[in-house]
């Protein structure tokens, strides 16, 4: 007799449990839209490390690079009682040969500065060789301030490229970057 009450109890509870009103599926949001050119954007992904022992702020900012295969971020070095240093990091993914990028261009015909950081082969196959070269592109403060309205555009060059790479980095990219330096 008690085994049935019991039973009686727990199938009571069940089909009760089964009338109640089902939980909503979560609602989809969209993820945040993120935007180059949005000053807010780029200072909020702008990644800001600190070296004690060397008294050292690193600065690096979100990948800008247009191609999937490609980096390119701007990064910068401020010690304690320094001005910043600046370059902008680039590394380029390709298949074939070895393009040998060493040098860079802007559109006003200024040669910039640029320092072959990597070559490296990833791996070969029937198709070709990948490869990923990168080089820091350094400027100045100057410069970002000068190109703060109308962002940075340049190009990368090589020995052997054949075809120049073409970069750009927005206006508010740049904006964001020299507040969060100074």
């Amino acid at each position: 007799m008690e085994a049935r009450k019991i039973f009686a109890v727990a199938a009571s509870v069940f089909i009760l449990a089964a009338c109640g009103t089902p939980e909503p599926p979560p609602k989809q949001v969209a993820p945040p839209r993120f935007s180059l050119s949005n000053e807010n954007d780029v200072a909020g992904a702008i990644l800001i490390r600190r070296d004690e022992p060397k008294k050292t702020t690193h600065y690096t900012g979100p990948n800008a690079a247009s191609r999937p295969t490609d980096k390119m971020f701007m990064r910068a070095w401020k010690q304690d009682h320094g001005r910043p240093t600046y370059q902008i990091y680039v590394e380029i993914g390709y298949t074939g040969t070895w393009r040998l990028f060493n040098w860079a261009y802007d559109p006003y015909g200024n040669t910039l500065d640029t320092t072959l950081l990597t070559r490296d082969l990833k791996d070969c196959k029937s198709k070709g060789c990948r490869h990923n070269e990168s080089i820091g592109v350094d400027v100045t403060g100057e410069y970002l301030e000068q190109n703060q309205q109308s962002g940075i555009r340049f190009w990368v060059s090589g020995k052997a490229a054949g075809e120049d790479v073409p970069f750009f980095i927005p206006a508010g990219y740049v904006r964001a970057f020299l507040a969060a330096t100074r």
